[in-house]
């Protein structure tokens, strides 16, 4: 017992300041306070989820800003690799080849164009674009003029900061640094594995094009093949954990994923199989235009699974993410919003009730001040309030029965002194009543006749 009214006075010192405030202010702007800081509570809990969804949403609406800069640049590399393999036939003694490399490097200008028009300002602007540009331009200047390796190596090179500069804009734009294993995954395949592997399917179908234009296979250009085509290799082999990776984390795209792999295996595979029997045993049967137009088939049969398939995956899986975080957050405000309202319902219905009830308790406690001695406090409550109500209930009915007992008494003491009144007034005897003073209070009719005055 101790301890619980020691733990009482305990909690009352903690809540005084409150008690002291609430005491001074009526129930309307007690329940007011309530709804105010409650609105408050409710603001700061929406502001924070608001705040921690947007930290998924905006990194998510970048990311897929930067998707969209991943299909100019390949779309330029594309045609990049492409005139890389026909300058080779062409700087090879292969003439029929010149007019097709005016075309696509028409092709190539125009895609350098539409990907400078795509990038901000503060790519474009860098030094790495603008080594790139200067490249490009001198390539297209100069570079039918030089020897074949020459141009084969300024176009490798070109490719290769093309690959930086896109490693660095996805840099910008977050794509590497994505939570989700699925999106990391696909945006490195997309990005990285892919693209490489492509370019080193290029530089084998560069290569192999002016080996079959000259017609010569030196000892050096035999090692050089090989090595082509051992990088090809091994850059499938990285190609394929990535896919494996993506589609053990997006069940959903694990089929997609096989057949794209499948397909790339088996153009690569073709196009090994001619460089192995056709060129590195010195047969040269092959046209170059043929094997050219062949394995340009295959390698824009492996970028349209960029554009048409991984591009579009990884845009859609951004989305969704986007969708379920804005989903996420118009639920959980609605939701917050919802208990607000509620807790906003039950105070002001349970302000109505308090001060009906104490409105009842008013209007009878005047009644019965005011003389209505039947009128009793009927609350429709079962809190504290209504143990005021039958406390003021058990004093009127105490009253009540108090004033009840005074009335009989009142009655008995009338009855008495009437009695009394009879018998004094028809003694025989003389009778008068004194005061302490002596002052008559009180005489009969026999005194009167006996003194010979009147009662009065």
């Amino acid at each position: 017992m101790t301890d619980h009214s020691s733990g009482n006075k305990v909690m009352r010192a903690i809540f005084s300041p409150a008690i002291t405030l609430l005491n001074r202010i009526n129930y309307t702007r007690k329940f007011t306070l309530l709804w105010l800081l409650s609105l408050l509570a409710v603001a700061v809990v929406a502001y924070s989820l608001f705040a921690n969804i947007e930290r998924i949403i905006q990194p998510s609406q970048r990311e897929l800003e930067g998707f969209t800069l991943v299909k100019p640049i390949s779309q330029f590399v594309q045609s990049l690799q492409l005139h890389r393999g026909i300058s080779a036939a062409l700087l090879g003694g292969n003439e029929a080849m010149r007019d097709r490399r005016a075309a696509e490097e028409k092709n190539a200008a125009e895609a350098f164009d539409a990907m400078e028009r795509r990038f901000p300002p503060d790519l474009v602007s860098g030094e790495e674009f603008r080594n790139i540009k200067a490249n490009w331009t001198l390539l297209r200047k100069e570079g039918i003029t030089w020897a074949v390796a020459e141009n084969f190596t300024a176009h490798t090179r070109l490719i290769e900061q093309l690959q930086m500069f896109e490693a660095l804009a996805a840099d910008k734009y977050g794509l590497p640094l994505d939570p989700e294993l699925a999106m990391y995954y696909l945006f490195d395949t997309t990005v990285n594995k892919l693209p490489h592997a492509l370019e080193h399917f290029g530089q084998l179908r560069a290569y192999g094009t002016g080996i079959l234009a000259e017609k010569h296979l030196t000892e050096n250009r035999q090692i050089e093949l090989k090595i082509k085509m051992a990088e090809l290799g091994s850059s499938l082999k990285d190609l394929n954990t990535s896919l494996e990776k993506t589609g053990r984390y997006s069940p959903a795209m694990q089929d997609s994923l096989r057949a794209t792999y499948k397909d790339i295996v088996n153009s690569v595979q073709q196009i090994t199989g001619i460089v192995t029997s056709d060129i590195l045993t010195g047969h040269f049967s092959m046209p170059p235009e043929d094997f050219l137009s062949t394995a340009t088939t295959a390698i824009d049969k492996s970028y349209a699974q960029i554009y048409d398939s991984l591009l579009p995956m990884a845009e859609t899986l951004i989305k969704a993410r986007i969708a379920r975080a804005r989903q996420e957050m118009f639920t959980s405000i609605g939701f917050s919003l919802l208990m607000f309202m509620l807790v906003v319902y039950l105070s002001v219905s349970i302000y109505y009730a308090i001060v009906g009830n104490i409105q009842m308790l008013v209007h009878s406690l005047r009644a019965f001040a005011g003389g209505d001695l039947h009128v009793r406090a009927n609350l429709r409550t079962r809190d504290e309030l209504r143990q005021i109500g039958e406390s003021f209930n058990e004093m009127a009915d105490g009253f009540s029965a108090l004033l009840e007992a005074r009335r009989c008494a009142e009655e008995s003491l009338t009855r008495e002194c009437q009695k009394n009144e009879t018998l004094l007034r028809t003694a025989s005897d003389g009778i008068h009543i004194l005061d302490l003073e002596g002052n008559v209070m009180q005489v009969n009719d026999t005194f009167c006749k006996m003194l010979g005055y009147t009662a009065e």
